[in-house]
């Protein structure tokens, strides 16, 4: 069951269990009483998995220093798609 963490206006931190499909957007504090609003935060990484890590590297190094494509891989031939979708010929060409 996921954790979901709540704020109040006098700054008290609480974590809330809930399910998915029932997550609260208010709950009491239990420190004050006061309506607690729900904070958004990053997500927990610690069970992705070796790829998901590779897959957010790669991203994280392509925003700065994105990788150039000057051609097809080795061994494969590159075939242009023809479209008869009228829409798709406003497109600007290359």
């Amino acid at each position: 069951m996921p954790t979901y963490e709540f704020v109040c206006p006098a700054e008290h931190l609480t974590a809330h269990r809930s399910s998915i499909t029932d997550i609260p957007v208010t709950i009491d504090c239990p420190e004050c009483g006061i309506r607690a609003r729900r904070v958004y935060g990053a997500p927990h990484l610690g069970r992705s998995s070796a790829r998901g890590f590779a897959a957010l590297e790669r991203s994280a190094r392509s925003a700065h220093e994105p990788e150039v494509v000057r051609g097809t891989h080795p061994g494969t031939t590159a075939t242009a798609r023809v479209t008869r979708n009228p829409l798709h010929q406003r497109l600007p060409r290359d």
